[in-house]
């Protein structure tokens, strides 16, 4: 806080802005990536339930 306020003292208030602005796309940019994540996990989870449905179990040798 202490250097937003010297900024804003100073006349910096277009710094500010701009600053904000590059957090603002940051975060926008790691929302992406989070939710891309998220997706392939789920890909991922998905593909190892069905493989694991799929594999039959053995049987015992009839005797």
């Amino acid at each position: 806080q202490g250097e937003i306020k010297s900024l804003v003292n100073k006349g910096g208030v277009d710094g500010v802005l701009k600053g904000q602005e590059k957090m603002q796309s940051y975060l926008s940019d790691l929302r992406n990536k989070a939710n891309v994540n998220i997706s392939r996990n789920n890909d991922i989870l998905k593909k190892m339930k069905s493989k694991k449905k799929s594999v039959v179990k053995p049987v015992a040798p009839a005797r």
